[in-house]
């Protein structure tokens, strides 16, 4: 904690094999946001001095403003006017020449070379000597006044991933390139109506590139703002001494108005503001320039500050720098919506560890009023007894032999060595190699990693030379999911295993727990002891196997069973198989660098038991339809193995230029917890099942089962028969109008069944003569209260 700002864990480092050379990078307008350095202010004595003394100046110019600096950087963004030109301009560039202040202040940071985008260019003239404070200043301001004055509306756009050839072409009078960024990033300014007009037009031919209006009402940097340049050159005139020289030992100024390192003598006058206003900016030919001039005068480390209230520059040098074949080396003062002083601070501590000569007691004592009090009398020590006392625990905290392993951790002081016990707070983010074991959609601990710690452990206890290890009834019980956003307390303990009452086994009994939240899990034991003889060789060679096996076809076959293996757990290359007997091989390569020692890293231990799935198969991966995991291995024998190439055989072993580097015995696996091969599912759970006699028991007759109502039958159809003969009698000579009604021909009457009840029958009998007619509807006639 610093001022009240809780600051984050540093990142480490390793010293630069050379010395840096600084060049401060400045931001143009647009970057701003509400409450940027405010902090600064607040934490900050010589930032906060430095606006003062800019409120001042303004404040004394004959138009000036009727707010403050100051004021306008405390104020929230409710009531922020930094979207206005007129406070926006001033307000970047005097952080910006508040940040050089402290700069020089606080570290006594001295650049090589300055550089400016658009309006950075006036911090930038300040920082190498070329203006003073009130001039920069009072240019500033004067650009935000005529910037609101220009009365023609019009607009500017972003075009990324095309340069300033690649844009040209779909330029058109009125619209013109305002910014050279990049070689892959312009900004373009015009005419609204055109500027949007470009823009569909290279919408519809570059699908692939990425552009977007600014919010902003003005074209900036292109003929509208010849509009105001007149009144700007008056404004700006008296407040700027042109006859001023700088030092020699100044910083180099590379423009972005001309594109190229300014000369010695070159002046600031309000000629040059006015072209910068009105110009484009050619951001990207300077900083290509400044690059190529560091090659050849210095062999020196290159490293860009950007000095501004946002990295906004970040991208650009990005792409600039790698069209130059160089890596980027950069720090911004401040960063949008964080903190400014721990911004500040961090890009401090980011120079110093880049190379840079910073002065941090100017940081620290900035008035120099701490002292170190020099001529205190010596103190008659006397050292033939020691007062100092220090506990068990802490000495063998503070002298334990081993580093903390990562997957291990460190052995608990409170344990003794005769039951030892190792803690780890287990975290994806310090074992990252560990998330690409993603089974089901779970980060699973791999049984590799087991016996990785078991192994390690062996190690640490051991007193004598240690070549590798042997474990044996190793069991893998519950799965360790681990979860990306919090650590996993895993306790490996261990306990000599006992011969007799008085004598103990070289082996020792291991356990692997982790506590879930609420209770504690066991997920792996067995015994373990280390080996001191180097590992014997194969007993028989690797032999040629017939049938190759495609291993991104295979690791696609395990990720359709669940394994979603990432980049570390897929290392199997050149894999091979028997179509015979369940024998594999392949070969890996080892990839991983860490701090941790591991004999054979859990990786390619995990490589090797990948083997037993294609041994298994046979190569043949759409037979692949369950995931396999270990859950017992009888034997395993492991021994070191330097070498960096090592070869596979799933059914003995993993073989090194040195010899048998693992050996296993009696492995079994299993399917995971609820998991179900697709041939193993029961098509016919939903079904149930009724028992009936055997067909073959049954006679003819008892499979033919006459209808019950067939006597009912015969009589309807002959009492249907009775009734339209009847009505075929009455109808004659009666013309139908009904559209549907067809001539009968009662000689072709087709006989079937027309209705159960005698009654209805009789009924439609009786009106059947109205009904042909029209005169009545045959529902009213059956349903003579209605439907």
């Amino acid at each position: 904690m610093g001022n009240g700002v809780e600051l984050s864990t540093s990142t480490f480092a390793k010293s630069p094999s050379t010395p840096a050379d600084l060049a401060l990078v400045f931001t143009g307008q647009g970057a701003q946001w509400p409450g940027m350095a405010l902090e600064l202010t607040l934490s900050n004595r010589v930032f906060a001095q430095s606006i003062r003394h800019m409120d001042k100046v303004l404040s004394l110019l004959p138009d000036g403003p009727s707010w403050t600096l100051m004021d306008e950087l405390h104020k929230p963004k409710e009531s922020s006017r930094l979207h206005e030109a007129c406070i926006s301009q001033p307000l970047c560039t005097a952080v910006q020449i508040a940040l050089v202040d402290t700069l020089r202040a606080t570290a006594s940071i001295k650049p090589f070379a300055v550089i400016g985008h658009s309006s950075g260019e006036m911090a930038a003239a300040y920082a190498c000597g070329k203006l003073t404070s009130n001039e920069a200043i009072a240019a500033a301001y004067y650009r935000g006044v005529v910037s609101s004055e220009v009365t023609k509306s019009g607009a500017m756009a972003a075009v990324l991933g095309m340069g300033r050839i690649d844009v040209t072409p779909f330029l058109r009078p009125g619209v013109g390139i305002a910014c050279e960024n990049s070689p892959s990033s312009v900004t373009i300014s015009g005419d609204t109506h055109l500027v949007e007009a470009v823009l569909t037009q290279n919408w519809a031919a570059k699908p692939e590139a990425l552009a977007r209006l600014l919010k902003v009402d003005t074209a900036y940097h292109s003929h509208d703002m010849q509009e105001v340049g007149d009144r700007y050159l008056t404004l700006t005139s008296p407040h700027i001494d042109a006859s001023k020289s700088t030092a020699t030992s100044s910083p180099a100024m590379f423009s972005s108005v001309t594109g190229i390192l300014l000369p010695t003598g070159w002046v600031a006058d309000a000629h040059y503001w006015r072209s910068n206003l009105e110009s484009p900016v050619l951001f990207n030919a300077p900083v290509t320039e400044l690059i190529e001039a560091h090659k050849t005068h210095s062999s020196n480390h290159l490293v860009f500050l950007e000095v501004g209230p946002h990295s906004a520059l970040a991208g650009p040098l990005r792409q600039i720098l790698a069209q130059s074949s160089m890596n980027l080396s950069y720090a911004s003062c401040l960063v949008r919506a964080k903190n400014a002083t721990e911004s500040f601070l961090a890009a401090l501590g980011q120079l110093w560890q880049l190379g840079m000569e910073i002065d941090f007691n100017l940081l620290t004592n900035p008035e120099q009023t701490v002292n170190v009090v020099a001529d205190m009398p010596s103190y008659p020590w006397h050292h033939d007894h020691s007062l100092l006392f220090s506990s068990r625990i802490s000495d063998e905290w503070r002298y334990r032999r081993f580093p903390k392993h990562e997957i291990l951790g460190t052995r608990v002081p409170e344990s003794s060595l005769n039951e030892p016990v190792f803690r780890n707070m287990l975290s994806l983010d310090h074992v990252p190699w560990i998330s690409d074991h993603n089974i089901k959609g779970d980060v699973i601990f791999p049984c590799a990693g087991y016996i990785g710690m078991a192994g390690e452990a062996a190690r640490q206890l051991s007193t004598e030379s240690f070549a590798g290890y042997s474990m044996r009834n190793i069991v893998i019980d519950m799965a360790m999911v681990l979860s990306a956003n919090k650590a996993t307390e895993v306790i490996t303990s261990l306990r000599k295993e006992k011969l007799t009452d008085s004598l103990d086994s070289p082996w020792w009994d291991f356990t692997v727990t982790s506590f879930n939240g609420s209770t504690w899990m066991k997920h792996c034991s067995g015994q373990v002891k280390a080996l001191e003889d180097k590992a014997q060789a194969l007993k028989r060679p690797l032999r040629e196997l017939p049938r190759d096996v495609n291993s991104g076809r295979w690791y696609q076959a395990l990720r359709n069973v669940g394994a979603n293996y990432g980049p570390c757990f897929q290392g199997l290359s050149d894999v091979t198989c028997s179509p015979t007997e369940n024998v594999s091989a392949g070969t890996a390569t080892h990839t991983i660098q860490n701090d941790s020692h591991y004999a054979i890293h859990p990786t390619k231990v995990d490589f090797f038991l990948q083997l037993f799935s294609v041994a298994a198969m046979k190569g043949i991966s759409h037979k692949l339809n369950i995931m396999n995991v270990p859950t017992f291995i009888e034997a395993l024998g492991l021994y070191d193995c330097d070498s960096e190439d090592c070869f596979w055989e799933g059914e003995t072993g993993l073989d090194s230029e040195e010899g048998m580097a693992l050996s296993l015995k009696g492995v079994k696996l299993g399917p995971l917890e609820n998991d179900v091969a697709e041939e193993d599912i029961d098509p016919y759970a939903g079904a149930r099942i009724f028992w009936q006699a055997d067909i073959n028991f049954l006679k003819i007759s008892d499979l033919i089962e006459p209808h019950s109502q067939q006597e009912t039958f015969s009589l309807t159809r002959d009492l249907t028969l009775s009734y339209i003969k009847e009505a075929l009698r009455r109808l004659e000579g009666v013309q139908p109008v009904l559209p549907d009604v067809r001539d009968v021909n009662s000689n072709g009457i087709d006989l079937g069944l027309f209705g159960p009840l005698d009654v209805a029958m009789r009924v439609v009998l009786q009106h059947i003569g109205p009904i042909f007619r029209g005169e009545t509807e045959p529902l009213e006639v059956l349903l003579p209260n209605g439907p």
